[in-house]
């Protein structure tokens, strides 16, 4: 944790603190403020700070969660995308599976096809049709390998439907049964098992990058006809 020095000043340091509890410190331009907590003293002499916090910012997290996804979605496939948008244009029905917030993430995409008037559902929601020829399951698995995810793609395919899979794994099982995949570069849920390594824990990077890469998806077929009032006139209203 460390505390935003300002360039033109002298030098300022800090003595990192552990039990400090997200305290806030009020300096006025040119004074020295000492605070003590067990035997620890943080010296600090900068310009003019007001309700800086002793850990890191919201505004330095901020930059550093935009840069992550920056930089992994940055390699996310354009093929990918084209083809998965023709995939989802030449479906009858829409199928959806995820656990945990890559589900949370990967709803928010298909609640999106529902307001372009495509026919989606949620697998094991007691509404939910038959999977059958002709329509489309859409999984969200980081691993690629999550065995009940594998069952379902399985039986899809064996229905004659299509799949189409967001995974941070190339060349796992799940991406090599799909007819696309959005492949999103971001840690696994253990990180030091991932090439690319984020501050953020676990797997929040790849969820995060779910989101924005389906919202992408929406805007790329919206180019192709829908509307933003279109998409409005079905929304909930029983709310």
């Amino acid at each position: 944790y460390w505390i935003e020095k300002k360039k033109q000043q002298n030098s300022s340091f800090l003595t990192k603190n552990n039990n400090l509890n997200r305290k806030k410190l009020l300096i006025d331009e040119n004074k020295l403020l000492n605070y003590n907590k067990n035997n620890k003293t943080i010296n600090i002499k900068q310009e003019t700070i007001i309700e800086r916090s002793i850990y890191m910012g919201f505004k330095e997290n901020e930059k550093t969660i935009l840069k992550d996804l920056e930089t992994v979605l940055d390699k996310v496939d354009q093929k990918s995308v084209d083809e998965a948008m023709d995939l989802i244009n030449s479906s009858n029905k829409i199928f959806f599976n995820a656990l945990g917030r890559a589900a949370f993430a990967g709803k928010s995409f298909v609640m999106r096809l529902m307001h372009m008037g495509r026919e989606v559902y949620v697998v094991g929601e007691t509404n939910t049709p038959n999977f059958e020829e002709g329509d489309l399951l859409i999984i969200c698995s980081g691993s690629g390998e999550t065995k009940q995810f594998i069952q379902i793609a399985e039986k899809a395919k064996g229905f004659g439907g299509k799949l189409m899979v967001f995974t941070g794994t190339p060349n796992s099982t799940l991406d090599q049964m799909a007819d696309v995949s959005i492949i999103i570069k971001a840690p696994s849920k253990n990180q030091k098992d991932s090439e690319f390594q984020s501050v953020q824990p676990m797997a929040s990077l790849f969820e995060q990058g779910i989101l924005i890469s389906g919202d992408a998806i929406v805007l790329g077929l919206m180019e192709q006809g829908s509307g933003n009032d279109e998409m409005f006139s079905r929304h909930s209203n029983l709310e």
